[in-house]
Formats: structure tokens, C-alpha cells, sequence
């Protein structure tokens, strides 16, 4: 037909064209390729960037308080953090806050003793039960309602539960954390799924908050700061 015949003669031409000139029409095309090579790794970036957070179905319910001071009407002191008693007192007070979960970072020397191995973790959590529900962690061992409660436990993603504990069975087994030659036994009450790596926050190792309380002598006090402290 004639659609046909048009399309072959136009497959000719552009034959001719590129037998005749075939430096320029080389260049063409791969400049062509180049553009849209780059406007898929363009359009690729961008998606993966807007997808942060979207894979938790509370995303959109989740709020970061942070504490920022001011004098005068001039923000003296910028901080992305709040104190720690900022998360209990707001859950007492304000009843439309369902849930609250304290997140602090430190890094430090953990160990599995047994197996003599240690590694450096820098993104270490104290975390409070609520991280769990809050953040969605999906549990593959151990108990979501009660793995964070009680001071001296931890929880390991997969990726360092085999780091740690091989194809050992890591429940109910114990990380050592080595501090100015001190140790600070651990139990593993949990195993979670790794954490996607489109979020802000990157989850490996959660160690229950009340610890916390042992470590700085504050615990089972009724002024303890971790519970009361805005400063």
C-alpha cells in the first residue's frame, strides 16, 4: 500500500543521507542517544528522590519536632533535634498525638564476644518501643509490642544480624558494647527487615532507650532527665 512504499522510500533516503555523510549522521545519532540516556537518568533520579518515605503508609501523619531558640524575634540557636522530654509531655498533654518515639544517635564499638569480632557502627539508635510501630519496622524475630521496653536489649536489621551472628541463630544471644574499657552487655530481643534506603533515616542497630538511662546513672529515678528534661 501506500503507507508502505512512502515508509521504505523513506528508509532509503535517510540510508543515502547517512552513506553520503556518515561522520555527521554518527554524530546525530549519538547525540541523540547521549540526550536521551541522560533524560532517563534525569527522570530516574528525580522519582527516587520524590519517593522518600513513601513506602511507610503513615508517612503523611509523622511529624519531626524540633527545637529552635529565639531572642528578640532572631533564631539564635537552629537545632534539628528536641529534648527528651519533649516526647512524653506532648503525648500527656496534647491527646490528637497517637503516638511519640525518641530517636538518638550515637555511635559506638559493638561485638559478639563468642565469635571475637567487632565492628564500628555509626548509626546507632537509643530508640523507644514506639519506633517500631511509628516507622513500620517490620519484625522478622521477636516480639514488635515489647523488644524495646526494657533497658539492655537490642535489635539488629538483617543485614547485621548475619554481620554478627552468621547463619547462628541471633535470638536471646548477647552484643557486647566496648566504651573506655568498659563493656555494656546487650540482648538481642529482635530481628528486623533492612530498612528501605529511600528515607531520611537509616535503621541497622536500635538499642532500647531505658538503656540509655543506665549508661548516663538516671535510672528508675523519678526526675530522670531522659523522661523530664527540656534543656
Amino acid at each position: 500500500n501506500n503507507t508502505s512504499k512512502m515508509f521504505n522510500s523513506f528508509l532509503k533516503i535517510a540510508f543515502r543521507n547517512f552513506t553520503r555523510s556518515k561522520g555527521n549522521a554518527l554524530l546525530n545519532v549519538l547525540g541523540l542517544a547521549t540526550g536521551i540516556t541522560c533524560c532517563l537518568l534525569i527522570f530516574e533520579y528525580v522519582a527516587y528522590e520524590r519517593s522518600y518515605e513513601s513506602f511507610n503508609p503513615d508517612a503523611g501523619r509523622i511529624i519531626r519536632v524540633q527545637d529552635e531558640e529565639y531572642q528578640n524575634g532572631q533564631m539564635i540557636v537552629p537545632c534539628a533535634a528536641a529534648m527528651p522530654g519533649v516526647a512524653p509531655a506532648m503525648k500527656r498533654e496534647f491527646p490528637e498525638i497517637e503516638n511519640a518515639a525518641r530517636l538518638r544517635k550515637i555511635s559506638i564499638l559493638l561485638g559478639n564476644d563468642t565469635r571475637n569480632i567487632q565492628f564500628h557502627e555509626a548509626s546507632v539508635y537509643y530508640a523507644d518501643q514506639a519506633v517500631i510501630p511509628v516507622f513500620h519496622l517490620r519484625l522478622i524475630k521477636g516480639n514488635e509490642k515489647t523488644a524495646l521496653i526494657d533497658p539492655g536489649k537490642i535489635l539488629l536489621s538483617e543485614t547485621l544480624a548475619r554481620k554478627y551472628f552468621g547463619k547462628d541463630e541471633p535470638m536471646g544471644k548477647v552484643l557486647t558494647v566496648h566504651i573506655g574499657g568498659k563493656l555494656r552487655p546487650l540482648e538481642v530481643t529482635g530481628v528486623f527487615r533492612d530498612y528501605p534506603d529511600n528515607s531520611h533515616i537509616r535503621f541497622g542497630v536500635l538499642i532500647s532507650y531505658p538503656s540509655y538511662s543506665r549508661v548516663i546513672g538516671t535510672a528508675d529515678k523519678a526526675d530522670d532527665p531522659l523522661e523530664t528534661s527540656f534543656g
